[in-house]
């Protein structure tokens, strides 16, 4: 119960513990899970982001001899702002709900 009313009472460490959570599963996804919404390349390429890529770096035509080429890397803040406010909710949702967990077993 101490745990409980020390989280209820703290107007710091919950948000801070959702912002780091948030971190975490934007980081661990962004590297691990493909891309919903990414743009297509033609040669094929390299993408980071999830649900939205926001870096992309597609391969570029062929070169005799030398292998493939690649592309500037592209990076889109808008689409990673995006990701980072959905695992952000996702991060809220679940410390809301373990909070409500801990709550019902301290009672």
């Amino acid at each position: 119960m101490a745990v409980i009313s020390r989280l209820e009472r703290s107007e710091v460490i919950l948000p801070l513990l959702t912002a780091v959570l948030a971190g975490a599963l934007l980081g661990i996804t962004s590297f691990s899970l493909p891309s919903l919404i990414h743009p297509t390349c033609v040669e094929g390429g390299e993408y980071l982001g999830f649900p939205a890529a926001f870096y992309l770096r597609c391969n570029g035509p062929p070169i005799p001899g030398d292998g493939q080429g690649k592309e500037e890397p592209e990076f889109r803040a808008v689409l990673l702002a995006i990701d980072s406010a959905c695992w952000y909710l996702v991060a809220a949702v679940v410390l809301g709900m373990v909070r409500r967990g801990l709550r019902f077993l301290g009672t």
